[in-house]
């Protein structure tokens, strides 16, 4: 066995990415993060080591997850925050302030492998995904998803596109201009349904949501890319073209099976539902889904 505050600094590293935020969030230094990450490493004769941005553990896991699950419950009974995974949507604009009882992780990640690695690890406690449509089935993720809201995506460029305010638009219009492609697997759903109208068509390497990556895809004034109301709520020099891309896209919570029918869930999904209500006067297009 290790303490609770031991298991909580390597997890808190691996969610957050640095020994600062770590730290912060233990309310101890960086020195002692690093002393109480060996010390679990140690104990359970495991490897730490940075891939890209990401921290990696290797080595036998098993008594690791048993551990984990312990403390996880241990959280779930009150002591101590828990931990919600958030996407760059969400960040801002449901998860800030962050909801009573739980500390949001770096707000930056795509896609939807280490989401889902850390729910099944339970590194996180919850997730709020803002692709749900791009899920494996819940039996497959051993999760449940339950929807927040849904909206219409839309097809979106910058101010000066030679396609905004033009009527009419038509397949061989946006064959002449590239269009966003993110890395394959990501969003399958959303990758598929685009490929079959002759978009996503311009790859671009990307290991999170950086806004001066995403922001240098639109500023050559040609790239389409995609966009919920919400999304394009927070990226304002985009303009929405006259184009239907014809499917929804919206934010779900997803959290493990075993865990789905916790006081502590339920309570967090009452909070996410009060914040989606306030954002539909603001955004027309939004369906709020109810319990």
């Amino acid at each position: 066995m290790i303490g609770p505050e031991e298991l909580q600094a390597l997890d808190l590293l691996i969610w957050q990415r640095t020994g600062q935020q770590a730290a912060a969030l233990c309310h101890c230094n960086q020195s002692t993060i690093s002393r109480r990450v060996a010390h679990v490493l140690k104990v359970f004769d495991l490897r730490l080591q940075r891939v890209g941005r990401e921290w990696q553990l290797s080595g036998f896991h098993q008594l690791l997850a048993m551990e984990r699950l312990v403390h996880q419950h241990y959280r779930l009974a009150g002591h101590g925050p828990l931990r919600l995974e958030v996407g760059y949507i969400a960040a801002p604009l449901l998860a800030t302030p962050p909801p009573p009882g739980w500390t949001i992780g770096p707000g930056d990640r795509m896609g939807r492998f280490l989401p889902l690695a850390m729910l099944e690890q339970g590194v996180i406690d919850a997730w709020i995904t803002s692709s749900p449509i791009d899920l494996p089935s819940e039996e497959a993720m051993g999760c449940v998803v339950v929807p927040l809201n849904w909206a219409p995506v839309w097809l979106m460029a910058s101010a000066d596109h030679p396609l905004n305010g033009i009527r009419g638009i038509r397949r061989s219009d946006l064959d002449r201009f590239p269009s966003l492609a993110l890395p394959e697997g990501w969003y399958p759903h959303m990758e598929s349904v685009l490929r079959g109208q002759g978009l996503w068509t311009d790859p671009v390497r990307m290991a999170r949501y950086d806004r001066a990556s995403w922001d240098g895809r639109t500023a050559d004034g040609v790239t389409l890319t995609y966009a919920t109301p919400l999304m394009a709520s927070l990226n304002p020099a985009l303009h929405r073209l006259e184009w239907d891309l014809g499917f929804r896209n919206g934010e779900a919570l997803v959290v493990r099976r075993d865990l789905a029918e916790h006081p502590a869930i339920a309570m967090l999904l009452e909070d996410l539902r009060r914040r989606v209500q306030r954002l539909v006067p603001l955004h027309p297009e939004l369906e709020a889904v109810a319990a």
